[in-house]
Order: structure tokens, then C-alpha cells, then sequence
């Protein structure tokens, strides 16, 4: 009886949201920036805002930290060969992390293999933290697959100088 109100057809809809409610609850910074204004009360932030947006000061964003986290501290501790290579070759880890994390890497993976990465991501932790793992395991993965094919699209053209 439970499997039945659990598996209502009629409440599809609504348990979908309600997940992707929790999904976006856990990784919303990685989409919104932070941004300080300068300003004594809400009138004057508003008018800096858009009016002088050159006072805005935007702050690193914690994607952008979360990405270093990723390159400068788990990778220089399970690949210091790797995470120097990066370094040397000026791979800022934006240049494949946004895109990586922002689609949970649904663009790097055949649908079969990416619902399996889901499930892994979503079933080991609600803080999603091990797609900070998987960064690095993708791109100690790329190191080794390019010693027999360089991957042609314009994001990964550098990896194909590391060794």
C-alpha cells in the first residue's frame, strides 16, 4: 500500500518538483553569484546597484572556490603530477569545472552512464560533495585518455600537452 502512494501517478508532478526544490536548495551557488554592494541603507545599495554598477564589487563566487578547492587542494593531493601540469599550462579550473559542475555532468556522459553518476551523487551525500571527486577523477581520466586520442573540442585543447 505504501509502494502505491509513493508511485502515484498523480503526484509525479509535484514529487518532481519537490526534488528539484532539494536539488537547487543544495547547489544554488553554484548559479548565483555573490555580489557586495557598497552602501549605508537599501535606497543607497539600490541606486549603486543600477545606477553605478562599477561600485559593485563582485565577490569570488563560491563555484569559483569550489572549483580551486578542487584543483589546488584534491587534486595537488591525489595527482601532484597532474595539478602541476595544469598549473604550468595556465588550465584555470573554470575552464572545465563550470560546465561540469552547473550540468552535473550531463554533457559528458551517454544518458545511461550519466543516470548512474546521479544516483552516486545523490545517494553518497545531500551536500553533493562528491562531484568534487568525480572532477578529479575526469580529469586524471582525460590525462590518460589523450596519451592515445587528443580530444579536439576548444575547452580540453590544452590537455592534450600533458603528459
Amino acid at each position: 500500500d505504501e509502494m502505491n502512494v509513493i508511485m502515484d501517478p498523480d503526484c509525479v508532478e509535484s514529487d518532481s518538483f519537490i526534488l528539484l526544490e532539494a536539488l537547487m536548495d543544495s547547489c544554488q551557488y553554484w548559479y548565483v553569484p555573490k555580489v557586495e554592494i557598497k552602501g549605508r541603507d537599501m535606497q543607497e545599495k539600490e541606486q549603486t546597484l543600477f545606477k553605478d554598477v562599477e561600485k559593485a564589487e563582485v565577490m569570488t563566487s563560491p563555484l569559483a572556490k569550489k572549483l580551486e578547492r578542487i584543483q589546488n587542494k584534491l587534486l595537488r593531493e591525489h595527482d601532484t603530477v597532474l595539478h602541476v601540469q595544469l598549473t604550468n599550462l595556465g588550465i584555470a579550473p573554470q575552464v572545465y569545472g563550470i560546465r561540469w559542475i552547473r550540468l552535473l555532468f550531463g554533457r559528458e556522459f551517454p544518458l545511461d552512464g550519466l543516470l548512474v553518476v546521479w544516483d552516486a551523487i545523490f545517494a553518497y551525500s545531500p551536500s553533493l560533495s562528491l562531484v568534487d571527486y568525480i572532477c578529479v577523477a575526469m580529469l586524471q581520466f582525460i590525462r590518460n585518455i589523450r596519451k592515445t586520442t587528443c580530444l579536439s573540442m576548444s575547452v580540453h585543447t590544452k590537455f592534450c600537452l600533458l603528459n
